[in-house]
C-alpha cells in the first residue's frame, strides 16, 4: 500500500527593476522587514545586490505558496521563510515559526542537512 505524499511547489517571479527601486527609495526598512540577518550579510557581500535580493523575495513568496498560503505579514511573515545556499552552492528553504509548524502539520516532514 502507497501511502499519499504531500509534494510541496510554489513558484513566483519578481523583476529585479521593482526591487531596486524599493532598496533605492526604502532599503533599511524594507531589508528589515522582509529578510533575516544571514540573508543580508549575504547580499550586502555583493556589489550589486538588488538581483540578490529579488531572488531571495521570489523564493520566500514561492515558498509561501507551497505551503498553501500566501504572505500576509500575520500567519506568515517574510521572516518565517528563510533563504540559504549550502556550501556546495545548493539553495535551499528554511521554514521558521508558523511557517515551520503548518509544514509539520502538512505531514512528510522530513528535515534535511
Amino acid at each position: 500500500m502507497i501511502k499519499d505524499i504531500n509534494i510541496l511547489t510554489g513558484i513566483d517571479i519578481v523583476k529585479i527593476s521593482r526591487i531596486e527601486n524599493i532598496l533605492n527609495k526604502y532599503k533599511k526598512d524594507f531589508v528589515n522587514s522582509v529578510y533575516l540577518e544571514d540573508e543580508i550579510a549575504y547580499c550586502e557581500s555583493h556589489k550589486n545586490n538588488a538581483g540578490l535580493y529579488a531572488v531571495r523575495f521570489a523564493a520566500k513568496e514561492a515558498g509561501s505558496k507551497a505551503l498553501g498560503l500566501g504572505i500576509d505579514g500575520i500567519t506568515i511573515t517574510y521572516k518565517d521563510i528563510e533563504v540559504t545556499k549550502a556550501d556546495n552552492g545548493k539553495p535551499n528553504i528554511l521554514f521558521h515559526g508558523n511557517a515551520k509548524f503548518i509544514l509539520k502539520n502538512m505531514g512528510n516532514y522530513k528535515k534535511h542537512h
